[in-house]
């Protein structure tokens, strides 16, 4: 199981919708770290000036961590997300 990602993230987006990419370093149940690498996007919808409403966001989530032999674990996993923006 994974406990935690440490991400860095580039985003696109020109008003609506979006397309993102992170990558970063992900800590297993285990003491392991590994690598991770997420793509997706998804879209707003503007409720008032500071506040949208995120009824979509997809990612593809995959996973690496080394084992003790030269073949790795890799894990592949999709997220589907829903929420609200707070625009600052």
């Amino acid at each position: 199981m994974i406990h935690a990602f440490f991400p860095f993230s580039v985003t696109y987006s020109y008003r609506n919708p979006f397309a993102q990419t992170l990558f970063g370093i992900a800590h297993a149940s285990g003491g392991g770290f590994g690598t991770f690498a997420a793509f997706g996007g998804g879209f707003d919808v503007k409720l008032f000036h500071r506040l949208s409403w995120r009824p979509a966001q997809v990612e593809y989530l995959l996973t690496r961590f080394p084992e003790a032999t030269t073949n790795r674990e890799t894990q592949n996993g999709l997220r589907v997300s829903t929420g609200v923006v707070f625009h600052f």
